[in-house]
């Protein structure tokens, strides 16, 4: 039997005009329960959404992957336009749904603890926990931060940021 049902929903994602918009109904429905999947570093989840906007999005398990650890250069004009809008969503969810029990998650600890996290996850649904088969693979292996060409200026771009602190924390990326 399903004792869950889960949908990924991307913070723009029906917000436009004429998108059939789904927020105010999870907004108003005691029943469904919300998982915030956030990054701790900015920098990787830029990298990321980049590589989403021109390669498959999810790679899964015995699939061909690219080559390798190629070179990044960072736009950085790009990069902080996406961590101000970063700052948006995030601040936006956790506003629309302050008076929820919402369970935010990082990527980082769901990549290093992954079946602890999914341990909690089942828990905090209401399901009884038990080991679940992952099939879905990183887009990058390795440390982005290290294929970074333009790190100096990244790093620059986070100054004045609630972000500042991520470029000292670079070393465990």
């Amino acid at each position: 039997p399903v004792s869950a049902v889960g949908f990924k929903l991307f913070y723009w994602h029906g917000r436009e005009a004429g998108a059939g918009n789904p927020w105010p109904v999870l907004r108003e429905r005691d029943d469904v329960k919300v998982i915030h999947l956030i990054r701790q570093n900015p920098v990787a989840a830029f990298v990321s959404a980049q590589k989403a906007l021109t390669a498959s999005y999810v790679q899964m398990r015995g699939a061909k992957t690219d080559a390798g650890p190629a070179k990044i250069v960072v736009d950085v004009d790009k990069f902080r336009d996406y961590i101000v809008k970063y700052d948006e969503y995030t601040q936006r969810v956790q506003h629309e749904f302050s008076d929820r029990d919402v369970l935010t998650l990082t990527y980082e600890t769901l990549t290093e603890r992954t079946e602890q996290t999914i341990n909690d996850v089942l828990v905090y649904l209401g399901c009884e926990p038990r080991s679940l088969h992952i099939q879905t693979e990183k887009q990058s292996k390795g440390n982005v931060i290290k294929r970074i060409e333009n790190l100096d200026e990244v790093a620059a771009a986070h100054r004045g940021t609630r972000w500042a602190h991520v470029p000292a924390e670079w070393s465990r990326a």
